[in-house]
């Protein structure tokens, strides 16, 4: 009888890998032993993680070593676009580990889709925890306030990284961040429109008309928030500027002054634009699932429901009263 990892250790990382999620063993091994020398006899352990739907990531355990494979979904899976780039999150990792951020290693970088069928990166598997939103509601008001309070010094620490010292600024364009990023989202809605949404229209013409003069270039995380963080070591109790779950104003203020930066006074645009990019996402998806018929348990439908009311948000953020 062969064990399942499951039956081998329940405290693993990640859940046991089936069907069609389930890697090609002997790829695995062969590009193990050779591009990172290492050896064991019998199989490697694999356990997948099942906490978010981007990019498959998996647990590995091989010649003594814990690894985290994380790998460009099959184009089936793929939800939103311009989040399945695995060597720009190679690279930027393996930039920012001399900076002082907490990174872990990157071991090895793989963009022959003959291997595993789509590019994939392995790093070094670091113990920590996930706050989920589960997770996050057990929690005392103190508890949550030095997570979030950790969440944002780690905002600070990101931001004020020097991307030409350490060489990243060459790894992206530099500069006119927001123009760059309303004209690809544009492109993206007007690729994949499937009927008319007038909010969207208009904002995208808002948000043209209403590009900040003053940008400064800093490092940028797509999806910054508390459960896409690994927490290690975080004593309870710290001293920190949150009460329990911060409202926005409250974390803005927060970020402020461990930054010791001015306050931004208007925050129309970026509210706007933080919106319309999750709506011309969720609207490729939602023209994807029309195109290809997908599933209802396909792991991003849910965001093709959302289109009309997140664009909604969007105008609505555009237009609200100046501050």
């Amino acid at each position: 009888m062969t064990a399942t990892a499951t039956e081998i250790n329940p405290n693993l990382p990640g859940i046991e890998v089936e069907g069609e999620h389930q890697l090609p063993i002997k790829n695995v091994v062969r590009y193990l032993q050779k591009f990172l020398n290492l050896n064991q006899e019998g199989p490697p352990l694999i356990r997948k993680f099942g906490y978010g739907v981007s990019n498959p990531t998996y647990y590995i355990e091989y010649g003594g070593k814990k690894m985290v494979l994380r790998m460009e979904p099959a184009k089936k899976y793929q939800i939103i676009p311009f989040c399945h780039g695995m060597k720009h999150e190679y690279s930027i990792m393996k930039a920012l580990k001399p900076t002082g951020i907490p990174v872990p290693d990157v071991l090895a970088l793989c963009e022959d889709p003959s291997v595993l069928g789509s590019s994939f990166y392995i790093m070094e598997y670091v113990h920590g925890r996930v706050i989920t939103p589960d997770a996050l509601a057990a929690m005392t008001p103190d508890e949550r306030r030095t997570h979030y309070d950790a969440l944002i010094r780690m905002l600070v620490q990101l931001h004020s990284i020097d991307v030409e010292k350490y060489g990243i600024i060459s790894l992206d364009e530099k500069g006119h961040f927001y123009k760059r990023n309303i004209e690809k989202y544009a492109k993206l809605y007007y690729d994949n429109k499937t009927d008319e949404i007038p909010e969207l229209e208009l904002v995208i013409s808002w948000l043209r008309e209403n590009i900040p003069n003053k940008e400064t270039t800093v490092i940028v995380h797509g999806d910054y928030r508390l459960d896409n963080a690994i927490f290690h070591n975080i004593i309870v109790g710290f001293q920190g500027s949150l009460d329990g779950v911060p409202t926005v104003p409250e974390f803005k203020h927060a970020y402020y002054k461990e930054a010791g930066v001015q306050p931004i006074s208007d925050w129309r645009f970026y509210d706007a634009a933080t919106m319309f990019r999750l709506a011309a996402s969720f609207q490729y998806t939602k023209a994807k699932k029309i195109k290809e018929n997908l599933p209802d348990e396909h792991p991003g439908i849910f965001m093709a429901t959302m289109v009309d009311s997140v664009a909604k948000g969007a105008w609505a953020a555009a237009t609200r009263e100046s501050p």
